[in-house]
């Protein structure tokens, strides 16, 4: 489960996505999907190896 902090700054670039698509800069929402998508995943690997 994320914290507070760390759902705030998904949401946050949830928004920063999006701005990048309505404004039409679709290569770079494609790279900015990319690394988000990247670095989500190894929160969840951490946080699932903390777990046990």
């Amino acid at each position: 489960m994320l914290d507070r902090n760390s759902a705030r700054e998904r949401c946050r670039e949830h928004i920063e996505l999006l701005d990048l698509i309505l404004a039409g800069k679709n290569v770079e929402a494609s790279r900015y999907m990319a690394r988000h998508l990247e670095d989500l995943g190894r929160l969840k690997t951490v946080a699932r190896e903390l777990r046990g």
